[in-house]
């Protein structure tokens, strides 16, 4: 049973932990899917984090994603008319 400070009679928390993430489904893609969604291939995006080339990322902990807002602007600067 709960105490009011939201512990168990065991002194565990009873309260659920609030955790943060990164929204991915629409705003974010990870490399492969960017690689997708730019014609790119996984390598290229991957070489290109190297040498500071290609759209920006965002790195969180070992987890890279691109804005797809970013990934749009940069395929619009490198449009060939």
């Amino acid at each position: 049973m709960p105490t009011a400070a939201g512990r168990s009679t065991t002194g565990r928390s009873t309260t659920s932990r609030r955790t943060t993430s990164v929204r991915t489904d629409r705003a974010a893609l990870p490399t492969e899917e960017a690689a997708h969604y730019t014609g790119l291939s996984y390598g290229t995006l991957k070489k290109w984090r190297v040498t500071g080339d290609g759209p920006a990322y965002v790195r969180i902990g070992s987890r890279v994603v691109y804005l797809i807002d970013d990934l749009d602007t940069w395929l619009r600067e490198h449009r060939v008319a």
